[in-house]
Parts: structure tokens; sequence; C-alpha cells
């Protein structure tokens, strides 16, 4: 089985916000209780109407950082990753065999044996190919045929 495809900055993007989701998620928790902290210390005295209307704005704040500024920084800073990296925009062309896949490009050429890979995980538009723990390879799921899919599903991966 083969499979070809050149990823696209925006795909590069989206599977690196896709990765970082869990630390966002952590971060997001501690800022929060830092904000409600610190909006406690601060309404501590106030009357009971301006207290809550100041718990509004230090959420409302929490909420618009999280939501706009976060993934607009994602997209900013993996974009400059993607256009540093002259190697992201060349065509690659995977070939799959039972044990493995081997990944080319004009640039050179990764082997992955199933067996040593850390796991394999799938989303809506890709496929990570974890080579530790905190390491992957991706594949849009764009470009994989069917019987490549089935092989990934089945391959016996290290744990």
């Amino acid at each position: 089985m083969q499979a070809d495809f050149t990823l696209s900055r925006d795909q590069f993007i989206a599977a690196n916000y896709q990765l970082s989701a869990r630390p966002r998620r952590m971060a997001s928790a501690i800022a929060a209780t830092f904000l409600l902290i610190l909006g406690a210390i601060f309404a501590n005295g106030l009357p009971l109407p301006a207290a809550i209307a100041f718990f509004v704005v230090i959420i409302a704040a929490g909420v618009i950082v999280l939501f706009l500024a976060g993934p607009q920084t994602v997209r900013r800073r993996y974009g400059k990753v993607y256009d540093r990296i002259e190697s992201l925009h060349l065509p690659v062309h995977c070939t799959f065999d039972p044990e493995g896949l081997t990944m080319e490009t004009r640039k050179g050429r990764l082997r992955l044996d199933f067996a040593k890979l850390h796991k394999i995980v799938e989303t809506k538009g890709f496929v990570f190919l974890y080579t530790t723990p905190t390491t992957a390879q991706l594949l849009p799921k764009a470009a994989l045929g069917e019987e490549a899919r089935r092989l990934l599903g089945k391959a016996p991966v290290a744990r």
C-alpha cells in the first residue's frame, strides 16, 4: 500500500493544535484557579453586587484569553515553525507493509516499525504515530486509503 501527501501549513497547524490540547487544558485550569483566587482577594469587602460584577468581568476576561488569544497564539507559533522548516513543505511518499511504514521525501527516508512505536492515535483529520511518549509523525487521514488505515488500526505497537 502507498500514500502520497504534501503537508499544508493549515494541516500542520491543525495537527499541532490537536497535540497541544491537553497542555492547554491544564494551563487553562491553573489560570482559572489563579483568576478566582485573585478575584476573591480583590472582591473582599465589596458589596455583593459589585463582587458579583467583579467575578463576571474576571471570568469573561479568562474566556476571551482562552478562546480568542490562545488559538491565535498557537496558529502564529506553529505557522512560523512550518515556514522555517523547509522539509515540511516537501511531498511525502509512504509505503506500508505489515511490519511498518517507510516515509520518503527528496531529503531522506524514515522507517517506522510498528512494534517500536509508542502508540498510534487517530483523530478526525490525522493519524499520529508516536515514536516516543511526546514525539509523533503525522499522516493526514485524507491521504490514506482504507487498507492503510485498517493496517494502522491492527498495528502491534509497543506499550
